[in-house]
């Protein structure tokens, strides 16, 4: 006969199928969400040193709202980010990476805005030519005797 398994066993289960693929460094720590039906918790987690570097629950005293629904979870996700911003040591490379993707992307606004200004005065160059050819067309057809 089929023997239903309990929910939290399912859960543990998944948890340790994810848990071999993913683990969290000190570079790239891993985030870990536990949803609840009354509370969601978030954590920040460095596998390599077993530490919880930062955390956040709807279950907090000063958290205010219930904590069941979406507004809570986007509540929890900001603290957790607040703390983990706080925790995370954000050491040269990532403020380099940081500061190289933000370069790289205003150099991409840049030249998308020489690329606009460009073509606009490249369409404008060719309807004026357009415009002065069919002038051109014109007039000979005047010229010309019928």
């Amino acid at each position: 006969m089929f023997k239903k398994q309990d929910r939290n066993e399912i859960r543990v289960i998944r948890h340790a199928r994810v848990r071999k693929k993913i683990s969290g460094t000190t570079e790239r720590p891993r985030l870990c969400v536990y949803r609840s039906n009354s509370h969601i918790y978030a954590q920040v987690i460095d596998d390599s040193m077993g530490k919880t570097l930062a955390a956040a629950g709807s279950n907090e005293k000063d958290f205010g709202i219930y904590g069941g629904n979406i507004e809570a979870a986007k509540k929890v996700g900001q603290l957790v980010a607040e703390r983990a911003m706080a925790a995370i040591p954000f050491a040269g490379r990532y403020r380099l990476i940081d500061f190289m993707l933000s370069t790289i992307c205003s150099w991409i606004r840049a030249l998308k805005s020489i690329f606009k200004a460009w073509k606009q005065s490249v369409i404008s160059t060719y309807f004026s030519f357009c415009a002065s050819k069919k002038r051109r067309i014109e007039a000979r057809a005047s010229i010309r005797p019928a």
